[in-house]
Protein backbone atom coordinates (compact mmCIF):
# COMPACT_ATOMS: atom_id res chain seq x y z
CA UNK A 1 0.00 0.00 0.00
CA UNK A 2 1.13 3.54 -0.77
CA UNK A 3 -0.25 6.65 0.94
CA UNK A 4 0.22 10.21 -0.29
CA UNK A 5 -1.21 13.66 -0.85
CA UNK A 6 -0.76 16.28 -3.55
CA UNK A 7 0.19 19.07 -1.16
CA UNK A 8 3.80 19.22 -2.40
CA UNK A 9 2.60 20.16 -5.90
CA UNK A 10 -0.45 22.14 -4.81
CA UNK A 11 1.18 25.50 -5.64
CA UNK A 12 1.95 24.37 -9.18
CA UNK A 13 -1.59 23.04 -9.71
CA UNK A 14 -3.04 26.34 -8.49
CA UNK A 15 -0.76 28.16 -10.93
CA UNK A 16 -2.08 26.03 -13.81
CA UNK A 17 -5.68 26.77 -12.75
CA UNK A 18 -5.00 30.51 -12.48
CA UNK A 19 -3.35 30.44 -15.91
CA UNK A 20 -6.50 28.90 -17.39
CA UNK A 21 -8.94 31.25 -15.66
CA UNK A 22 -6.94 34.43 -16.25
CA UNK A 23 -8.40 37.79 -15.26
CA UNK A 24 -8.80 38.42 -11.54
CA UNK A 25 -7.60 34.92 -10.62
CA UNK A 26 -4.26 35.57 -12.33
CA UNK A 27 -3.66 39.10 -11.08
CA UNK A 28 -4.80 38.12 -7.56
CA UNK A 29 -3.57 34.53 -7.16
CA UNK A 30 -4.34 32.27 -4.22
CA UNK A 31 -1.72 31.74 -1.53
CA UNK A 32 0.86 29.35 -2.94
CA UNK A 33 4.59 28.91 -3.35
CA UNK A 34 4.66 29.99 -7.03
CA UNK A 35 2.60 33.09 -6.31
CA UNK A 36 4.76 34.21 -3.38
CA UNK A 37 7.27 36.95 -4.18
CA UNK A 38 9.76 38.50 -1.77
CA UNK A 39 10.69 42.10 -2.53
CA UNK A 40 14.14 43.40 -1.56
CA UNK A 41 15.13 47.07 -1.73
CA UNK A 42 18.56 48.68 -1.56
CA UNK A 43 19.48 50.33 1.72
CA UNK A 44 22.44 52.64 2.34
CA UNK A 45 23.63 52.79 5.94
CA UNK A 46 25.20 55.84 7.60
CA UNK A 47 28.68 54.58 6.83
CA UNK A 48 27.78 54.26 3.15
CA UNK A 49 27.44 50.47 3.07
CA UNK A 50 24.89 49.20 0.51
CA UNK A 51 22.72 46.25 1.54
CA UNK A 52 19.51 44.56 0.47
CA UNK A 53 16.62 44.67 2.92
CA UNK A 54 13.36 42.73 2.69
CA UNK A 55 10.40 45.02 1.95
CA UNK A 56 7.73 42.37 2.42
CA UNK A 57 5.97 39.55 0.63
CA UNK A 58 3.55 39.88 -2.31
CA UNK A 59 1.14 37.46 -3.99
CA UNK A 60 1.86 37.90 -7.67
CA UNK A 61 3.17 36.12 -10.75
CA UNK A 62 5.23 39.22 -11.57
CA UNK A 63 8.95 39.18 -10.80
CA UNK A 64 10.34 42.34 -9.14
CA UNK A 65 13.23 44.25 -10.68
CA UNK A 66 16.48 44.26 -8.77
CA UNK A 67 16.13 46.82 -5.99
CA UNK A 68 12.63 47.86 -7.12
CA UNK A 69 10.69 49.98 -4.63
CA UNK A 70 7.47 48.81 -2.98
CA UNK A 71 5.47 51.60 -4.64
CA UNK A 72 6.82 50.77 -8.09
CA UNK A 73 6.13 47.03 -7.77
CA UNK A 74 2.67 47.64 -6.32
CA UNK A 75 1.89 49.95 -9.25
CA UNK A 76 3.07 47.34 -11.77
CA UNK A 77 0.87 44.68 -10.17
CA UNK A 78 -2.19 46.91 -10.49
CA UNK A 79 -1.77 47.67 -14.20
CA UNK A 80 -0.23 44.40 -15.43
CA UNK A 81 -2.24 42.65 -18.16
CA UNK A 82 -2.28 38.88 -18.71
CA UNK A 83 -2.60 37.37 -22.18
CA UNK A 84 -4.34 34.03 -21.72
CA UNK A 85 -2.45 31.45 -23.81
CA UNK A 86 -3.97 28.50 -21.96
CA UNK A 87 -7.71 28.84 -22.50
CA UNK A 88 -7.63 28.73 -26.32
CA UNK A 89 -5.49 25.58 -26.27
CA UNK A 90 -7.79 23.82 -23.79
CA UNK A 91 -10.82 24.92 -25.82
CA UNK A 92 -9.31 23.56 -29.04
CA UNK A 93 -8.76 20.12 -27.49
CA UNK A 94 -11.98 19.86 -25.49
CA UNK A 95 -14.20 21.21 -28.28
CA UNK A 96 -12.60 18.81 -30.75
CA UNK A 97 -13.48 15.80 -28.58
CA UNK A 98 -16.76 16.82 -26.94
CA UNK A 99 -18.91 16.98 -30.07
CA UNK A 100 -22.31 15.72 -31.16
CA UNK A 101 -20.49 12.86 -32.89
CA UNK A 102 -20.15 10.99 -29.57
CA UNK A 103 -22.49 8.00 -29.60
CA UNK A 104 -24.01 7.62 -26.14
CA UNK A 105 -26.96 5.66 -24.73
CA UNK A 106 -27.55 5.16 -21.02
CA UNK A 107 -29.31 1.79 -21.13
CA UNK A 108 -30.71 0.92 -17.69
CA UNK A 109 -29.34 4.23 -16.35
CA UNK A 110 -31.66 6.26 -18.59
CA UNK A 111 -34.21 7.06 -15.88
CA UNK A 112 -31.55 7.64 -13.22
CA UNK A 113 -29.85 10.66 -14.83
CA UNK A 114 -31.07 14.14 -13.91
CA UNK A 115 -30.80 17.56 -15.54
CA UNK A 116 -28.62 18.66 -12.61
CA UNK A 117 -26.10 15.86 -12.09
CA UNK A 118 -23.64 17.81 -9.92
CA UNK A 119 -25.96 20.11 -7.92
CA UNK A 120 -24.25 22.97 -9.80
CA UNK A 121 -26.86 23.16 -12.56
CA UNK A 122 -24.91 21.01 -15.05
CA UNK A 123 -26.43 18.47 -17.40
CA UNK A 124 -24.53 15.20 -17.89
CA UNK A 125 -22.85 16.50 -21.08
CA UNK A 126 -21.92 19.81 -19.43
CA UNK A 127 -20.48 17.95 -16.45
CA UNK A 128 -18.32 15.79 -18.72
CA UNK A 129 -17.01 18.91 -20.42
CA UNK A 130 -16.04 20.35 -17.01
CA UNK A 131 -14.23 17.10 -16.22
CA UNK A 132 -12.39 17.27 -19.57
CA UNK A 133 -11.32 20.87 -18.91
CA UNK A 134 -9.99 20.03 -15.43
CA UNK A 135 -8.11 17.02 -16.81
CA UNK A 136 -6.47 19.19 -19.49
CA UNK A 137 -5.49 21.92 -17.04
CA UNK A 138 -4.19 19.90 -14.12
CA UNK A 139 -3.47 16.62 -15.86
CA UNK A 140 -6.04 14.60 -13.97
CA UNK A 141 -9.11 14.94 -11.78
CA UNK A 142 -11.48 12.79 -9.72
CA UNK A 143 -15.25 12.22 -9.62
CA UNK A 144 -17.08 10.96 -6.55
CA UNK A 145 -20.18 9.00 -7.57
CA UNK A 146 -23.08 9.26 -5.13
CA UNK A 147 -26.87 9.14 -5.08
CA UNK A 148 -28.86 12.35 -5.15
CA UNK A 149 -29.77 13.12 -1.49
CA UNK A 150 -33.08 14.60 -2.61
CA UNK A 151 -33.96 11.60 -4.81
CA UNK A 152 -32.00 8.36 -4.12
CA UNK A 153 -33.10 6.95 -7.49
CA UNK A 154 -31.00 9.60 -9.27
CA UNK A 155 -27.23 9.76 -9.53
CA UNK A 156 -25.06 12.67 -8.36
CA UNK A 157 -21.47 13.47 -9.33
CA UNK A 158 -18.92 15.52 -7.36
CA UNK A 159 -15.93 16.85 -9.31
CA UNK A 160 -12.77 16.90 -7.14
CA UNK A 161 -9.57 18.50 -8.36
CA UNK A 162 -6.28 17.23 -6.85
CA UNK A 163 -5.72 20.42 -4.79
CA UNK A 164 -8.72 19.39 -2.65
CA UNK A 165 -7.42 15.87 -1.96
CA UNK A 166 -6.07 15.53 1.58
CA UNK A 167 -5.34 11.79 1.54
CA UNK A 168 -5.11 9.08 -1.07
CA UNK A 169 -4.01 5.48 -0.55
CA UNK A 170 -3.68 2.77 -3.19
CA UNK A 171 -2.92 -0.94 -3.04
CA UNK A 172 0.01 -2.55 -4.85
CA UNK A 173 -1.98 -2.56 -8.11
CA UNK A 174 -2.97 1.13 -7.99
CA UNK A 175 -6.55 0.56 -6.80
CA UNK A 176 -7.74 3.43 -4.56
CA UNK A 177 -8.54 2.08 -1.08
CA UNK A 178 -8.69 5.30 0.97
CA UNK A 179 -9.61 8.77 -0.25
CA UNK A 180 -10.31 12.07 1.54
CA UNK A 181 -11.11 15.50 0.12
CA UNK A 182 -12.03 18.93 1.46
CA UNK A 183 -15.61 20.09 0.90
CA UNK A 184 -15.48 23.28 2.98
CA UNK A 185 -12.72 25.35 4.55
CA UNK A 186 -12.47 28.73 6.20
CA UNK A 187 -9.55 30.62 7.69
CA UNK A 188 -9.96 30.66 11.44
CA UNK A 189 -7.70 33.68 11.94
CA UNK A 190 -6.84 36.22 9.23
CA UNK A 191 -3.34 36.67 10.71
CA UNK A 192 -2.68 32.93 10.43
CA UNK A 193 -4.17 31.70 7.11
CA UNK A 194 -2.61 28.25 7.57
CA UNK A 195 -5.00 27.58 10.46
CA UNK A 196 -8.40 26.59 9.05
CA UNK A 197 -11.69 25.02 10.03
CA UNK A 198 -12.32 22.27 7.49
CA UNK A 199 -14.95 19.71 6.55
CA UNK A 200 -13.69 16.52 4.92
CA UNK A 201 -15.29 13.56 3.23
CA UNK A 202 -13.30 10.37 3.72
CA UNK A 203 -14.18 7.25 1.74
CA UNK A 204 -12.80 3.81 2.56
CA UNK A 205 -14.03 0.25 3.03
CA UNK A 206 -15.73 1.29 6.29
CA UNK A 207 -18.01 3.72 4.46
CA UNK A 208 -18.36 7.40 3.55
CA UNK A 209 -17.43 9.59 6.52
CA UNK A 210 -17.94 13.31 7.12
CA UNK A 211 -15.19 14.78 9.34
CA UNK A 212 -14.70 18.22 10.84
CA UNK A 213 -11.93 19.97 12.75
CA UNK A 214 -9.46 22.79 13.17
CA UNK A 215 -6.13 22.14 11.41
CA UNK A 216 -2.80 23.87 10.92
CA UNK A 217 -1.48 23.23 7.41
CA UNK A 218 2.00 24.51 8.28
CA UNK A 219 2.45 21.98 11.07
CA UNK A 220 0.38 19.20 9.53
CA UNK A 221 -2.39 17.24 11.20
CA UNK A 222 -3.63 13.71 11.84
CA UNK A 223 -6.79 13.02 9.84
CA UNK A 224 -7.74 10.29 12.29
CA UNK A 225 -8.09 12.87 15.08
CA UNK A 226 -10.78 14.89 13.28
CA UNK A 227 -14.32 14.67 14.62
CA UNK A 228 -16.49 12.16 12.78
CA UNK A 229 -19.98 13.64 12.42
CA UNK A 230 -21.60 11.16 10.03
CA UNK A 231 -20.96 7.78 8.40
CA UNK A 232 -22.85 6.20 5.48
CA UNK A 233 -22.24 2.67 4.30
CA UNK A 234 -20.92 2.04 0.80
CA UNK A 235 -23.51 0.87 -1.72
CA UNK A 236 -23.67 -2.99 -1.66
CA UNK A 237 -23.34 -3.12 -5.46
CA UNK A 238 -19.80 -1.71 -5.21
CA UNK A 239 -18.57 -4.88 -3.45
CA UNK A 240 -16.14 -2.84 -1.35
CA UNK A 241 -14.84 -0.78 -4.30
CA UNK A 242 -14.69 2.98 -3.71
CA UNK A 243 -17.02 5.15 -5.85
CA UNK A 244 -14.10 7.28 -7.07
CA UNK A 245 -13.33 7.53 -10.79
CA UNK A 246 -10.16 9.15 -12.14
CA UNK A 247 -9.95 11.03 -15.44
CA UNK A 248 -6.56 11.77 -17.02
CA UNK A 249 -5.45 14.01 -19.84
CA UNK A 250 -2.36 11.83 -19.93
CA UNK A 251 -1.46 9.39 -17.17
CA UNK A 252 1.96 9.53 -15.52
CA UNK A 253 2.78 5.83 -15.53
CA UNK A 254 5.83 6.32 -13.28
CA UNK A 255 3.55 6.80 -10.26
CA UNK A 256 1.28 4.15 -8.75
CA UNK A 257 -0.67 6.94 -7.02
CA UNK A 258 -2.87 8.67 -9.64
CA UNK A 259 -0.93 11.54 -11.23
CA UNK A 260 -1.51 13.10 -14.64
CA UNK A 261 0.48 15.18 -17.10
CA UNK A 262 -1.09 18.54 -17.91
CA UNK A 263 -1.80 19.65 -21.48
CA UNK A 264 -0.86 23.25 -20.75
CA UNK A 265 2.46 23.10 -18.86
CA UNK A 266 4.32 24.91 -21.65
CA UNK A 267 1.57 27.46 -22.33
CA UNK A 268 1.26 28.36 -18.63
CA UNK A 269 5.02 28.86 -18.25
CA UNK A 270 5.23 30.97 -21.42
CA UNK A 271 2.12 32.89 -20.36
CA UNK A 272 3.87 33.94 -17.16
CA UNK A 273 6.97 35.04 -19.10
CA UNK A 274 4.85 37.09 -21.51
CA UNK A 275 3.00 38.57 -18.50
CA UNK A 276 6.32 39.87 -17.16
CA UNK A 277 7.55 41.07 -20.57
CA UNK A 278 4.33 43.04 -21.06
CA UNK A 279 4.77 44.59 -17.62
CA UNK A 280 8.30 45.67 -18.51
CA UNK A 281 6.98 47.26 -21.71
CA UNK A 282 4.22 49.05 -19.78
CA UNK A 283 6.81 50.32 -17.32
CA UNK A 284 8.96 51.75 -20.10
CA UNK A 285 6.04 53.38 -21.90
CA UNK A 286 4.65 54.78 -18.65
CA UNK A 287 7.93 56.43 -17.69
CA UNK A 288 9.12 57.46 -21.17
CA UNK A 289 6.81 59.55 -23.29
CA UNK A 290 7.32 62.41 -25.79
CA UNK A 291 8.21 65.51 -23.78
CA UNK A 292 7.88 69.01 -25.25
CA UNK A 293 10.93 71.21 -24.67
CA UNK A 294 10.46 74.98 -24.79
CA UNK A 295 13.35 77.45 -24.74
CA UNK A 296 13.04 80.55 -22.60
CA UNK A 297 15.48 83.33 -21.78
CA UNK A 298 16.45 83.12 -18.16
CA UNK A 299 18.16 85.52 -15.89
CA UNK A 300 21.39 83.63 -16.36
CA UNK A 301 21.72 84.85 -19.96
CA UNK A 302 21.50 81.49 -21.71
CA UNK A 303 23.56 78.32 -21.58
CA UNK A 304 20.90 75.62 -21.69
CA UNK A 305 20.35 75.17 -17.95
CA UNK A 306 17.01 73.85 -16.66
CA UNK A 307 15.15 76.20 -14.40
CA UNK A 308 14.32 74.77 -10.94
CA UNK A 309 10.63 74.64 -11.90
CA UNK A 310 11.40 72.83 -15.17
CA UNK A 311 13.51 70.26 -13.40
CA UNK A 312 10.38 69.14 -11.54
CA UNK A 313 8.06 69.25 -14.57
CA UNK A 314 7.14 65.92 -16.16
CA UNK A 315 4.01 64.94 -18.05
CA UNK A 316 2.43 64.81 -21.49
CA UNK A 317 0.61 68.13 -20.91
CA UNK A 318 3.61 69.95 -19.46
CA UNK A 319 6.36 71.70 -21.43
CA UNK A 320 9.88 71.18 -20.16
CA UNK A 321 11.46 74.67 -20.25
CA UNK A 322 15.18 75.39 -20.36
CA UNK A 323 17.34 78.48 -20.54
CA UNK A 324 18.19 79.22 -24.18
CA UNK A 325 17.90 81.91 -26.86
CA UNK A 326 18.66 79.85 -29.94
CA UNK A 327 16.64 76.61 -30.26
CA UNK A 328 13.00 76.34 -31.37
CA UNK A 329 10.45 74.27 -29.37
CA UNK A 330 11.02 70.56 -29.88
CA UNK A 331 9.93 67.13 -28.64
CA UNK A 332 12.26 64.70 -26.91
CA UNK A 333 11.10 61.28 -28.15
CA UNK A 334 12.17 58.13 -26.31
CA UNK A 335 13.66 55.30 -28.35
CA UNK A 336 11.19 52.54 -29.21
CA UNK A 337 13.90 49.92 -29.53
CA UNK A 338 13.29 48.49 -26.07
CA UNK A 339 9.52 48.15 -26.39
CA UNK A 340 9.82 46.80 -29.94
CA UNK A 341 12.23 44.14 -28.71
CA UNK A 342 9.88 43.19 -25.88
CA UNK A 343 6.93 42.97 -28.28
CA UNK A 344 8.90 40.85 -30.73
CA UNK A 345 9.95 38.49 -27.93
CA UNK A 346 6.35 38.23 -26.69
CA UNK A 347 5.03 37.50 -30.17
CA UNK A 348 7.69 34.82 -30.68
CA UNK A 349 6.84 33.18 -27.34
CA UNK A 350 3.09 33.19 -28.09
CA UNK A 351 3.80 31.50 -31.42
CA UNK A 352 5.94 28.87 -29.67
CA UNK A 353 3.22 28.28 -27.05
CA UNK A 354 0.68 27.45 -29.75
CA UNK A 355 3.18 25.34 -31.69
CA UNK A 356 3.85 23.26 -28.56
CA UNK A 357 0.14 22.32 -28.58
CA UNK A 358 0.35 21.50 -32.33
CA UNK A 359 -1.75 24.55 -33.16
CA UNK A 360 -1.03 27.50 -35.41
CA UNK A 361 -2.15 31.11 -35.20
CA UNK A 362 -4.06 31.85 -38.39
CA UNK A 363 -5.73 35.16 -39.19
CA UNK A 364 -8.00 33.52 -41.78
CA UNK A 365 -9.77 31.37 -39.20
CA UNK A 366 -12.70 32.45 -37.11
CA UNK A 367 -11.45 33.95 -33.85
CA UNK A 368 -12.56 31.94 -30.82
CA UNK A 369 -13.80 33.28 -27.48
CA UNK A 370 -10.25 33.62 -26.18
CA UNK A 371 -9.23 36.00 -28.96
CA UNK A 372 -7.04 33.59 -30.95
CA UNK A 373 -7.65 32.11 -34.38
CA UNK A 374 -6.30 28.58 -34.35
CA UNK A 375 -5.87 25.91 -36.99
CA UNK A 376 -4.16 22.52 -37.08
CA UNK A 377 -0.39 22.78 -37.22
CA UNK A 378 0.14 19.14 -38.14
CA UNK A 379 -1.27 15.64 -37.80
CA UNK A 380 0.37 15.62 -34.37
CA UNK A 381 -2.64 17.60 -33.13
CA UNK A 382 -5.04 14.90 -34.23
CA UNK A 383 -2.87 12.21 -32.64
CA UNK A 384 -2.76 14.13 -29.35
CA UNK A 385 -6.53 14.59 -29.37
CA UNK A 386 -7.01 10.90 -30.15
CA UNK A 387 -5.02 10.00 -27.04
CA UNK A 388 -7.11 12.40 -24.97
CA UNK A 389 -10.33 11.04 -26.50
CA UNK A 390 -9.25 7.52 -25.53
CA UNK A 391 -8.75 8.64 -21.92
CA UNK A 392 -12.16 10.33 -21.85
CA UNK A 393 -13.82 7.25 -23.33
CA UNK A 394 -12.26 5.00 -20.67
CA UNK A 395 -13.26 7.46 -17.96
CA UNK A 396 -16.88 7.75 -19.08
CA UNK A 397 -17.35 3.97 -19.35
CA UNK A 398 -15.92 3.57 -15.85
CA UNK A 399 -18.12 6.42 -14.60
CA UNK A 400 -21.32 4.82 -15.92
CA UNK A 401 -20.27 1.38 -14.64
CA UNK A 402 -19.68 2.74 -11.12
CA UNK A 403 -22.95 4.69 -11.35
CA UNK A 404 -24.76 1.41 -12.09
CA UNK A 405 -23.11 -0.25 -9.10
CA UNK A 406 -23.94 2.63 -6.75
CA UNK A 407 -27.60 2.43 -7.81
CA UNK A 408 -27.64 -1.35 -7.43
CA UNK A 409 -28.48 -2.08 -11.08
CA UNK A 410 -27.97 -5.80 -11.64
CA UNK A 411 -26.72 -7.49 -14.80
CA UNK A 412 -25.44 -5.66 -17.85
CA UNK A 413 -26.33 -1.95 -17.46
CA UNK A 414 -26.60 -1.73 -21.26
CA UNK A 415 -24.96 1.66 -21.78
CA UNK A 416 -23.02 2.46 -24.98
CA UNK A 417 -20.23 5.03 -25.30
CA UNK A 418 -18.33 5.55 -28.55
CA UNK A 419 -16.10 8.53 -29.23
CA UNK A 420 -15.21 9.62 -32.79
CA UNK A 421 -11.80 8.86 -34.27
CA UNK A 422 -11.36 12.01 -36.39
CA UNK A 423 -10.75 15.38 -34.81
CA UNK A 424 -9.95 18.96 -35.71
CA UNK A 425 -10.38 22.39 -34.10
CA UNK A 426 -13.59 24.17 -34.96
CA UNK A 427 -12.82 26.17 -38.10
CA UNK A 428 -16.15 26.82 -39.81
CA UNK A 429 -14.65 29.15 -42.43
CA UNK A 430 -12.27 26.45 -43.64
CA UNK A 431 -14.96 23.75 -43.49
CA UNK A 432 -17.39 25.87 -45.51
CA UNK A 433 -14.74 26.46 -48.17
CA UNK A 434 -14.12 22.71 -48.34
CA UNK A 435 -17.83 22.01 -48.74
CA UNK A 436 -18.04 24.61 -51.53
CA UNK A 437 -15.07 22.94 -53.26
CA UNK A 438 -16.97 19.65 -53.22
CA UNK A 439 -19.92 21.32 -55.00
CA UNK A 440 -17.59 22.97 -57.53
CA UNK A 441 -15.90 19.65 -58.33
CA UNK A 442 -19.29 18.03 -58.87
CA UNK A 443 -19.82 20.25 -61.93
CA UNK A 444 -16.98 18.49 -63.76
CA UNK A 445 -16.87 15.09 -62.09
CA UNK A 446 -19.60 12.69 -61.09
CA UNK A 447 -19.02 12.44 -57.34
CA UNK A 448 -22.49 11.17 -56.59
CA UNK A 449 -25.65 12.82 -55.34
CA UNK A 450 -25.05 11.96 -51.67
CA UNK A 451 -21.81 13.97 -51.48
CA UNK A 452 -23.43 16.98 -53.16
CA UNK A 453 -26.45 16.79 -50.87
CA UNK A 454 -24.37 16.60 -47.67
CA UNK A 455 -22.11 19.48 -48.79
CA UNK A 456 -25.17 21.62 -49.54
CA UNK A 457 -26.74 20.84 -46.15
CA UNK A 458 -23.52 21.76 -44.35
CA UNK A 459 -23.17 25.07 -46.22
CA UNK A 460 -26.79 26.16 -45.78
CA UNK A 461 -27.11 25.25 -42.09
CA UNK A 462 -23.71 26.61 -41.00
CA UNK A 463 -23.33 29.68 -43.20
CA UNK A 464 -26.77 31.05 -42.41
CA UNK A 465 -26.67 30.59 -38.62
CA UNK A 466 -30.13 29.02 -38.53
CA UNK A 467 -31.96 28.02 -35.38
CA UNK A 468 -32.23 24.28 -34.68
CA UNK A 469 -35.90 24.27 -35.69
CA UNK A 470 -35.38 26.05 -39.02
CA UNK A 471 -32.20 24.04 -39.73
CA UNK A 472 -34.15 20.80 -39.27
CA UNK A 473 -36.79 22.09 -41.70
CA UNK A 474 -34.12 23.03 -44.29
CA UNK A 475 -32.43 19.62 -43.98
CA UNK A 476 -35.76 17.86 -44.43
CA UNK A 477 -36.56 19.95 -47.52
CA UNK A 478 -33.18 19.23 -49.12
CA UNK A 479 -33.49 15.51 -48.45
CA UNK A 480 -37.00 15.47 -49.92
CA UNK A 481 -35.54 16.61 -53.25
CA UNK A 482 -34.44 13.02 -53.66
CA UNK A 483 -36.11 10.68 -51.19
CA UNK A 484 -34.14 7.69 -52.41
CA UNK A 485 -30.91 9.14 -51.03
CA UNK A 486 -30.15 7.83 -47.49
CA UNK A 487 -29.45 10.25 -44.66
CA UNK A 488 -25.70 10.19 -44.14
CA UNK A 489 -25.07 12.85 -41.52
CA UNK A 490 -26.46 15.83 -39.69
CA UNK A 491 -24.78 19.23 -39.78
CA UNK A 492 -22.50 19.94 -36.86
Amino acid sequence: MQIGTYQNIRGHLLFLKDSYRGGYNYTNPAESTLASVNLYVNNISEDGTLSRVSAGNFRSYLIPHEGESVSSFSSRIKIASYINLVQPVVSAYVDSVMTKKIERTFGKLENHMSDNVDFQGSSYEEFLKNVAIDACVEGWTFVFVDVNPEDPTKIRYVLIDPTKVELIAVDDFGKIIDFAFVTQSEVANASAPAVQNITLVRINSDGIHTLKGNVNYEKGYDINKLEKVETIELAPGLNGKLPIVTCFYQKDTSSIIPVGISLIETQAAIGREVYNLQSYAQDILRMHFPQLTYPIKGSGGGGGELTPEAARAMGTTVALTYDSETNPPNYINPSKDSTDALKAQSDWLIEKAMAAAYLDLNSSSGVNSSGFALTIKSREFENAVKRFSSELSKFEKKLLQVSSEVLGISGDPGFVVRYPDKFSPNDIASALQTAKTVLDISKEYNIGTVAKQEALIFIVTNALGLSDEIAASVIKEIRNLNKDIPAVSQSQ
